[in-house]
Parts: C-alpha cells; structure tokens; sequence
C-alpha cells in the first residue's frame, strides 16, 4: 500500500461507491456511476503500461492495437444511435433492451424515426404507449391513438399496429422485488406476439392479429 498508495485509494472509492449504488433503492442510469470513470481510466491505463512491457512486446502492441480498432468499429458503427450502445459481450444493441432502458436506452429519442417509418408504411393508424419528453400526437397526427399498458389487452383492437417504447415494454413485463407496488406485468400478453419492426433501439412495433 505504501508504494501503490494511489492506486490503492482510487481502488478503495471506487469499491465504496459500488458497494453503495448496488445497495441504494436509486437505479435509474448508468450515469449514476460517473463518478468512478475518471479513477477507472486511469487505474486501466497504470496496468497497461505496466502490460507493455518485454517479454513480447510486438505481439502486446499487435493485440492492443486490435483491441482498440475492434472498440471504435463496435462505437462507430451504431452511429448516430450512440444512447443504446452495448458493446458486443452484453449482445450489441439489440440486446441492449433485455439487461436496462430508461436513460441508460431509451429518452424517447426515436420519435421522429417512427414518424418516419409509419409514413414510409403507409399506415393510416397506429396505437402507441410512447415514453419520453416529446408529443407522440404532434408528430403523428391524425395516425396517432393512445394505448397504455395497464388498460386491458383484450381492448386493443385487432389488425392494428403498437408501438411501445422499451422502457415501458420491459416495465411490463418484468418481475417485482419485495416492497414494489406497482402494476406490472401487463405486457405479458405481446409474448406470444414478434415485434415486425424496431424503431432504433427504442421503440417496438407490434401487429396484433
């Protein structure tokens, strides 16, 4: 410790902060948890020059360098998706849904896709459970009808499209702790159901048959 007492300390705040946010009932981002990038940066970058060293240092340069080419392809290509990127070993962005949403996927930020898409489609009506800070109405006018998870599916009127946004989908569907008491799992009913589109990585849209 007394040769390393930097690290050691950067080390100590970084354990204490997540022994802290994975005990606290606040989970609502992974921006929660910028307070410990700057100490990681440079904790990673102590033990990478300390990895570049001889023996093999050519073929040390050769993997880093493959590592760092592979993480910019992986950052670059989701362009201009940057919100829901997921690296490869959580399953890309397509995954992304399954493990988190809210902020750390979905601020609604692909409204104006789905304006797009339903316009593209041709579709006269679509029924949407929209989360986010802008006007699902003011961009889809008279294509627009409301629908929200806790009304009743067997409402919903069949050979019509949905479009729910991924936080309230998997809000819909997941599993409660003990204490929650909220509704949930009044989505269940779209398992039976493949989405026949994403809107970016935001938005599912359902046909119900």
């Amino acid at each position: 410790i007394k040769n390393h007492f930097s690290e050691f300390a950067m080390l100590t705040f970084i354990g204490l902060y997540w022994l802290t946010s994975l005990t606290s009932n606040l989970n609502i981002g992974v921006r929660h948890l910028l307070p410990v990038f700057p100490f990681t940066f440079i904790l990673v970058s102590v033990m990478t020059m300390n990895f570049l060293r001889e023996p093999f240092l050519r073929l040390k340069y050769f993997v880093l360098a493959l590592l760092i080419l592979w993480q910019a392809i992986s950052v670059v290509s989701i362009y201009p998706h940057f919100l829901a990127y997921f690296n490869e070993i959580a399953g890309g962005s397509n995954q992304g849904y399954i493990y988190t949403v809210d902020s750390n996927l979905d601020w609604g930020q692909d409204l104006k896709r789905l304006k797009k898409w339903v316009e593209e489609k041709g579709i006269d009506k679509i029924y949407v459970d929209y989360f986010g800070g802008g006007d699902a109405k003011y961009y889809l006018k008279e294509k627009y009808a409301p629908w929200w998870g806790t009304r009743d599916s067997k409402e919903f009127p069949k050979g019509n499209y949905l479009a729910i946004s991924a936080t309230f989908l998997q809000g819909g569907r997941g599993i409660p702790t003990p204490g929650f008491n909220q509704p949930c799992g009044y989505y269940h009913w779209l398992d039976k159901y493949t989405p026949v589109a994403k809107i970016g990585y935001s938005i599912f849209i359902y046909y119900i048959n």
